[in-house]
């Protein structure tokens, strides 16, 4: 063979590879069977929520909820409740696992998406269907009471 034919040959064999990888391949992996907050959750929230969300929230004028500030008693960056059991509820601070267990995340996420009161408010990005179907896991089929 010459050299001309067996470039061609290798050529059409690498682009034949890269076709037959491609298609069964996805870009975006699937969610976990059952992620957990710190190695699966929290890492999203940090990334995409705690902006109004955390402590402090930013509340800068990039993203206003559509109420116009987050609460400040949700925070994602914490697992646990704070000071809502030991002073009667004044300053009480939630925290995601509370809000998962009152199913808030499929909510905001899928019962309100497309609306103004989907989350993250616009004009941030959406999470990727990677992220929502992760926390719509962890909220739905592991205890939101294990980190």
């Amino acid at each position: 063979m010459t050299a001309a034919k067996v470039r061609s040959l290798a050529i059409g064999v690498i682009a034949l590879s890269a076709a037959a990888l491609s298609a069964g391949c996805n870009l975006e992996p699937d969610a976990l069977a059952r992620p957990t907050y710190e190695a699966d959750v929290r890492p999203i929230f940090m990334s995409r929520c705690i902006r109004c969300h955390g402590s402090p929230p930013l509340a800068d004028q990039v993203v206003k909820p559509p109420s116009g500030t987050a609460p400040p008693t949700v925070r994602f960056d914490v697992f646990a409740d704070t000071n809502c059991d030991t002073d009667g509820g004044t300053g009480c601070v939630r925290g995601a696992a509370y809000e998962a267990m009152q199913r808030k995340f499929e909510t905001f996420l899928v019962m309100y998406a497309g609306t103004p009161l989907e989350m993250p408010p616009s004009p941030a990005p959406k999470l990727t269907s990677y992220q929502r179907d992760t926390i719509l896991k962890w909220e739905s089929e592991s205890s939101p009471l294990e980190k």
